[in-house]
């Protein structure tokens, strides 16, 4: 058992230390991507509506990352709505680009429901 331990404390630390590739996307794509990982790994069916104001803006980024990290946030919302039926579960994916004082812009992704 002890190396079993030792073999993952190895692999997270390889993890930790390993770049994971980026590939130019489009924030569209991203976004219809993280939605229908959701749809497709939790089944469900209901739509997500997506508020992108920014177009194809390009992002180095990790795709199978991104959708994943999108799935889960909208999975967090749907089960806001407790027992609510589905059909009564609006979520709404809204993009922005926020300039902060320094000069940089972030990329905002705010996921807003109406659960608890």
């Amino acid at each position: 058992m002890s190396r079993i331990v030792c073999i993952v404390k190895q692999l997270s630390s390889l993890v930790v230390k390993t770049r994971l590739p980026l590939t130019k996307v489009s924030l569209n794509r991203l976004l219809e991507g993280g939605v229908q990982r959701y749809q497709s790994e939790y089944r469900i069916t209901q739509p997500v509506t997506i508020n992108n104001t920014l177009g194809d803006l390009t992002l180095d980024t990790h795709l199978e990352v991104f959708e994943e990290v999108i799935a889960k946030v909208l999975i967090n919302a749907w089960e806001s709505y407790g027992d609510a039926p589905d059909d009564q579960r609006p979520i709404t994916l809204t993009t922005a680009l926020i300039d902060e004082k320094d000069g940089t812009r972030h990329l905002q992704i705010r996921v807003d429901d109406q659960g608890r």
